[in-house]
């Protein structure tokens, strides 16, 4: 691919992941753990903090800190005015301006609309959330994160839930950007030359084509939470894979031998 459309208006651009993982218990009180990772294969992550949910309002711990802030109130009213203090902002007061339902991969879902304001008056900053997603500006930045950030903002590109895309940006077709070169085009994960997968997106099949397979090669296809979905030897130079049983969205594939892994990605329908 040349570059990735309409995903950073133009602008040079990067990405990293945000998932929630397993259960933990802080103090009594139950919380998902929250892991960030800008490596494009999602092999290592790094703890960002806890999150919670209590009702229809969203809580966030960051890691190191005792105590939580307010993410999200999907249950606001229009008028409402939220004190959402996970901002870094010095006031942390939204002003709820309206809501709507708009379509969103297929199914209805509310939008709410705020504004930040600055001694109760309207600063002109504003933020979308969805609700059973979150913020347009990132899941973490609910409340005005991307005002804690100077000469760049932050979007939110796709939202998966148990390894099903729920959520597409309008006019962007990738969930992920590579770091910018030199001549400022967009680089993705790169595959070995030697490997070919196609089609791609594919619903039903994939073909893996290897230059040599005199050595054991095995191929594992990851989810986009880094569950391993299927294993399975690579016993011909072009072989089909079975991917009918999938869940639609971004997968990963690792093909190991004896001098390490190759990697490339694909989209399931």
């Amino acid at each position: 691919m040349d570059g990735p459309g309409n995903c950073c208006d133009g602008d040079p651009c990067t990405s990293y992941y945000t998932r929630m993982t397993n259960d933990t218990s802080i103090n009594g009180t139950q919380y998902k753990r929250v892991e960030n990772t800008s490596d494009s294969l999602m092999n290592t992550w790094t703890l960002a903090g806890f999150m919670r949910e209590e009702g229809q309002k969203v809580y966030f711990r960051k890691k190191n800190n005792d105590s939580d802030c307010l993410l999200y109130d999907f249950g606001c009213s229009v008028g409402d005015t939220l004190n959402l203090d996970c901002s870094c902002l010095y006031n942390y007061k939204f002003r709820v301006d309206s809501m709507k339902y708009l379509p969103v991969m297929e199914k209805s879902r509310k939008h709410i609309y705020l504004t930040y304001l600055i001694n109760d008056s309207i600063n002109g900053s504003v933020e979308t959330w969805i609700d059973g997603i979150g913020s347009t500006n990132g899941i973490l930045n609910g409340g005005g994160g991307n005002n804690c950030m100077i000469g760049f903002y932050e979007r939110l590109l796709c939202c998966f839930k148990e390894n099903r895309k729920i959520y597409n940006v309008s006019g962007c077709d990738v969930c992920y950007i590579g770091i910018p070169n030199g001549n400022s085009k967009y680089e993705y994960p790169s595959s070995n030359s030697n490997l070919k997968l196609y089609p791609n997106p594919a619903s039903d099949y994939i073909y893996i084509e290897t230059a040599d397979i005199s050595q054991e090669v095995y191929i594992e296809i990851l989810s986009p939470a880094g569950i391993i979905e299927c294993t399975e030897r690579i016993a011909n130079c072009r072989e089909r894979i079975d991917i009918g049983n999938l869940r639609r969205g971004i997968y990963i594939i690792r093909i190991s031998d004896k001098d390490g892994y190759t990697y490339s990605k694909f989209i399931k329908l």
